[in-house]
């Protein structure tokens, strides 16, 4: 075989084993989950209010259940005065102001990249990340850190301090970007 043959050939087998490594690596430290792909997670907890529908039972009486021997009266026909309702107040959640200048700024992920690397935003922004590629990712500093984002999935976070931070996928550590908080 010529010297460019060999070259070849000792290069596809170098392929063949990074893209083994990256495959078991990744479905070792990713097992499947069932969560669905447009799944978005968020570090912001928003309150809900809930309402249980009340349950009115009222007991069913019936010539079955009711004892035999004992006599039964005919009820007097007395007029039962009627009770005026009473006003009542609904709570009403109390909203949190929110900054006017708050924005959601979004970085995705795909072809193995952080898109835009760097992004410079305000103190009180929001960036969302969204994975666009067919591989799983995350999005890592030593500030915040994602679950692993499948396909669809979305990452927010909120910054609040003026700062430069740093994050990198903890799967993929040569895929990098920043965030600059002013």
């Amino acid at each position: 075989m010529k010297t460019s043959s060999w070259l070849l050939l000792i290069m596809f087998i170098f392929v063949v084993i990074v893209v083994g490594y990256l495959v078991f690596t990744f479905y070792a430290q990713n097992p499947r989950t069932t969560s669905s792909p447009s799944q978005t997670i968020s570090e912001s907890v928003t309150p809900s209010i809930s309402q249980t529908p009340e349950v009115s039972q009222t007991p069913s009486v019936s010539p079955s259940n009711m004892p035999s021997a004992t006599p039964s009266r005919t009820p007097s026909a007395s007029p039962t005065p009627a009770r005026t309702p009473s006003p009542t107040q609904t709570p009403s959640p109390t909203p949190t102001p929110i900054p006017s200048s708050s924005q959601t700024e979004s970085v995705s992920i795909s072809n193995f990249s952080f898109n835009p690397g760097v992004l410079t935003i305000s103190v009180g922004d929001t960036v969302r990340w969204t994975n666009l590629d067919s591989a799983s990712h995350t999005v890592s500093s030593a500030t915040f850190s994602s679950p692993t984002l499948s396909t669809g999935q979305t990452y927010e976070f909120k910054f609040t301090q003026v700062g430069t931070f740093d994050y990198h996928c903890s799967i993929h550590p040569f895929m990098t970007g920043q965030i600059i908080v002013q």
